[in-house]
């Protein structure tokens, strides 16, 4: 079962309404709405907030739910997109514009690549 509808089931099970919850969490009813529903992400720390609100381990939840889960902190996230920036700046200055290429063949049977420059004999 999703980790999503065990929450909902839990809460459901111990008659807590959306609206605690969301002062619980320190959220309104309908964020907590989002999340539930997977509109909005599930941060690690509402994650074990949550299990500690439904009295719930999270390590076992995790275990029974059977599926691929990495728990991620905040400084976990911060860091993967301060990876994903440097790797974009990577990408944009190893592009590099090529106007124009002419191959030539010389007298030597050699291939000369170059620009249109003429002092570009290589």
């Amino acid at each position: 079962m999703d980790i999503l509808k065990i929450f909902e089931n839990r809460r459901q099970d111990l008659d807590i309404p959306k609206e605690k919850m969301g002062k619980l969490l320190n959220m309104t009813s309908q964020n907590y709405t989002k999340i539930i529903t997977g509109q909005n992400q599930l941060r690690l720390s509402t994650f074990l907030k949550i299990c500690k609100i439904l009295n719930l381990n999270p390590m076992t939840l995790i275990n029974e739910t059977n599926e691929n889960y990495i728990l991620l902190t905040e400084e976990d996230i911060k860091k993967l997109e301060e990876a994903e920036q440097v790797i974009d700046k990577i990408k944009t200055q190893s592009v590099k514009k090529i106007e124009k290429i002419e191959i030539n063949n010389n007298p030597n049977s050699q291939i000369i690549i170059g620009s249109n420059n003429t002092n570009n004999n290589r």
